[in-house]
């Protein structure tokens, strides 16, 4: 698994997850204002940026995956798991599966409601799929997934080495998720977190992982839409998870 850190190894373990067709990159900011209390680790999914080699197999491949690691690398228990849309779905499948692996967790945008659309997903990905390689797609794209300017080169580069595969497979999984009733036996204090101006099928999610997580705090975040908080206000949002964190 290929992963980037920032901290001190010896300091409690963050691991916060990407959203899809993002990249490490999507959290260094975040990571860089938590990595004076804890050691903050960024791993790249399978399919996306660095680790654009390993296609993409599904959400609960990717958690089973990102679990043997944990396991391997830190005994089986770290202070905190997050992400971001595809990257709290993720979380929520690694916590589903051991409820006991993380003392705290944020999920911000996580879907977690099946999309009726999901079996037109695979040949509208499909037809589009070239278009990812264009500057100006690239750009309506960006703009759509709330990306400051500073990140689209990145973002960029990284959209240009995502395989057909890893594009379909993603955007099936992400639209079939459902994690079920084992929400109930997540120990993890969570900060779920939702845009004021999401669409109203994530608000939903978020709504029910604070409402069948035990130790869950739902925050709406004002005027903000789909990933918005983390990749525009990384200062303001890593204060207020540093403050879930001390909890």
């Amino acid at each position: 698994m290929r992963v980037h850190e920032w901290g001190d190894p010896d300091q409690p373990t963050v691991i916060l997850l990407h959203g899809g067709g993002l990249g490490w990159w999507a959290f260094r900011d975040v990571a860089l204002a938590l990595a004076g209390a804890y050691h903050v680790v960024v791993p790249s999914i399978q399919g996306n940026g660095d680790a654009a080699d390993e296609p993409f197999e599904s959400i609960q491949a990717s958690a089973a995956a990102l679990i043997r690691w944990i396991d391997e690398t830190y005994q089986g228990r770290v202070h905190a798991i997050g992400g971001l849309s595809l990257g709290a779905q993720i979380a929520v499948a690694v916590l589903c599966q051991r409820p006991d692996m993380a003392t705290h967790a944020i999920l911000e945008s996580a879907l977690i409601f099946p999309l009726r659309s999901a079996g037109l997903i695979k040949p509208m990905a499909a037809m589009s799929y070239g278009l990812i390689r264009h500057r100006w797609f690239a750009r309506l794209q960006a703009k759509q997934l709330q990306l400051p300017d500073a990140l689209f080169e990145l973002y960029f580069d990284d959209t240009r080495r995502m395989s057909k595969q890893t594009l379909l497979q993603t955007l099936q999984s992400n639209a079939a998720f459902a994690p079920g009733a084992s929400l109930a036996q997540v120990q993890a204090k969570t900060l779920v977190i939702v845009g004021e101006k999401e669409l109203p099928v994530i608000r939903r999610s978020a709504m029910q992982l604070a409402a069948d997580i035990p130790a869950a705090k739902l925050w709406v975040a004002n005027g903000m839409r789909h990933g918005e908080l983390s990749l525009r206000h990384p200062a303001f949002y890593a204060e207020r998870v540093l403050a879930w964190l001390a909890t």
